[in-house]
């Protein structure tokens, strides 16, 4: 009778005499065991295991995913494990597959937590050991975050590959210093800007600089760029809607000193504050701008503006010259100012030409 068939597992269970083995024999069979905790669902037959069973690899994954829900229980059968076993693969492959698991239990997740980072901050140790001890330059250069030695060493373990791709990942910007947010903001003004490229070929892109073998295991493997990628829009969305409250703000502030200075300084002007505001901003192609953010209805963005004549009225007239000149002063010191303004115009009459008596 073979030791998994139904009727001896029956009969174990029941702790019925089974005479064709002794009970030790087959509670030292990790697939007999096995076979008797899917039948029963009963956690408490772990206690019956033999040691050799405790220690056996597939078994403890078996229990910890057949009752991962019982973090406390996984937690003694996964901790046992890695207080015996002399495997290190299996070992970090444990901690990781725990320190998922049992996130909804603080207590629990942060000793998982810290094997691991302990682990992680030595494996950089001995990248960085390896790397000083290459002499050639650009072979140190592309080694660069060291994921090769990683793959090397852990070519059979996905799970192992896959940590240590994300924490390199995550890892990047301290590494080298990057203020990636700065990054971010230099190159893209909208999330639509960085969306034409595509988000994964930006990152694979910028990755490859600083870790090639990295770039390339994530291309193949793009759901652990998913962190990264929330970071990214994240980044970007924050940036874009700074930056439309700053530009809202900077034409609120705009308005309201170009309104003020033609109130005290523009009432002889030919030229109209909505003529003199679409002329100059036409100059400075800001006139887009000045119909997004014209929200006060100061100024009228379906009127024509006939440049021409404005133009000619200006260089003939010295009183239009001093508005124009005024007008365009405002403007470029509101909107191409590093920082935004005061609200209130505490340097308008600096802008002023003195009018000639």
């Amino acid at each position: 009778m073979r030791k998994n068939n139904k009727e001896t597992i029956k009969k174990y269970i029941n702790g019925e005499t089974i005479e064709e083995y002794n009970i030790e024999d087959l509670e030292n069979d990790a697939q007999f065991m096995m076979s008797v905790i899917k039948e029963t669902n009963d956690k408490n037959f772990y206690k019956l295991c033999s040691e050799k069973v405790k220690q056996n690899y597939g078994f403890v994954k078996f229990m910890i995913e057949k009752f991962k829900k019982n973090i406390e229980f996984i937690d003694i059968v996964a901790q046992h494990y890695i207080d015996h076993t002399e495997e290190e693969i299996q070992e970090l492959e444990l901690l990781i597959i725990m320190n998922e698991i049992t996130k909804e239990n603080k207590e629990i997740n942060e000793k998982y937590n810290l094997f691991l980072d302990t682990k992680y901050e030595y494996k950089k140790l001995q990248i960085e050991l390896t790397k000083n001890e290459i002499e050639d330059e650009y072979a140190k250069q592309r080694l660069g975050m060291g994921f090769f030695l990683i793959f090397d060493n852990y070519t059979d373990s996905k799970t192992i590959l896959n940590y240590f791709a994300k924490k390199m990942v995550s890892d990047i910007t301290d590494e080298y210093d990057i203020d990636l947010e700065k990054v971010l903001n230099q190159r893209f003004n909208s999330l639509k800007e960085i969306e034409i490229i595509g988000i994964n070929t930006y990152l694979l892109n910028f990755i490859s600089k600083y870790d090639s073998m990295l770039s390339s295991y994530l291309s193949t493997n793009i759901e652990l760029l998913s962190e990264m990628k929330e970071k990214v829009r994240s980044i970007i969305n924050k940036s874009q809607k700074n930056r439309l409250y700053e530009d809202a703000k900077r034409y609120s502030i705009l308005f309201e000193r170009i309104n003020d200075y033609m109130s005290e300084f523009g009432k002889d002007s030919i030229l109209d504050e909505t003529t003199l505001i679409y002329y100059v901003a036409h100059e400075l192609c800001l006139t887009q701008s000045i119909k997004k953010y014209d929200i006060y209805g100061q100024t009228n963005p379906e009127k024509e503006i006939d440049y021409e004549f404005i133009s000619d009225t200006i260089k003939i007239n010295l009183k239009e010259q001093i508005h124009y000149r005024n007008i365009r002063k405002i403007m470029e010191e509101v909107i191409f100012s590093e920082t935004i303004p005061e609200d209130k115009d505490t340097t308008c009459k600096k802008f002023v030409f003195k009018k000639e008596d």
